[in-house]
């Protein structure tokens, strides 16, 4: 029986990360992107996960950028 279960999530903080799309993708909306992300993290807990892989590189390409 799985008693704990995470959720990893590159894909959330950086979309573009993990992407195998082939047509074009649509403009790139902050706000839209922020209430998708929260969409899923919200469905996430709800459904009980309670461990999340977080990490500064999912949001942020390079060491340098973070400032």
């Amino acid at each position: 029986m799985v008693q704990h279960i995470g959720l990893g999530t590159a894909s959330i903080g950086r979309p573009s990360y993990i992407n195998i799309r082939q047509e074009k993708i649509a403009p790139f909306s902050l706000e839209a992107f922020k209430a998708k992300a929260m969409t899923v993290l919200d469905e996430a807990y709800r459904q009980g996960v309670r461990y999340f892989d977080t990490c500064l590189l999912y949001t942020s390409p390079s060491p340098r950028d973070r400032g």
